[in-house]
């Protein structure tokens, strides 16, 4: 499958120049808005159907999940976003079977924690 960049819970003006720094590389992006935090993960990079009426999820801040990406693709675009003066999403997911199960709202609650520990361990 061609990789796939969803971009969740962001500001306009950073989405579009991700996504044309994404789009350059080859790489679908998927900008997905609050009416679409409830569908599961796995859905909206295509593996299953999506909700016609998903539930409702909280996201808080933006995120980036990265599907279908080989390492190489992953770190040429992460590069490439810095290069070019954007700072990724500092919550950032790779798609897989566990996380695909999960909806926005559940994957932010996950990286948040993440975050917190990961900086807590810095301290």
């Amino acid at each position: 499958m061609r990789p796939l960049l969803l971009c969740i819970h962001m500001d306009p003006n950073r989405l579009m120049r991700i996504s044309l720094t994404a789009m350059a590389q080859g790489i679908a992006v998927k900008e997905v808005k609050e009416g679409q935090w409830g569908q599961r993960i796995g859905a909206l990079c295509g593996l299953e159907p999506e909700w016609e009426r998903p539930p409702k999820a909280k996201v808080d801040g933006e995120m980036m999940v990265m599907a279908f990406f080989s390492d190489w693709q992953l770190d040429d675009l992460l590069s490439a976003i810095r290069k070019n003066g954007i700072e990724p999403a500092r919550l950032k997911a790779v798609l897989t079977p566990v996380n695909r199960t999960w909806n926005c709202g559940q994957l932010y609650a996950q990286l948040m924690q993440e975050d917190a520990a990961m900086r807590a361990r810095r301290e």
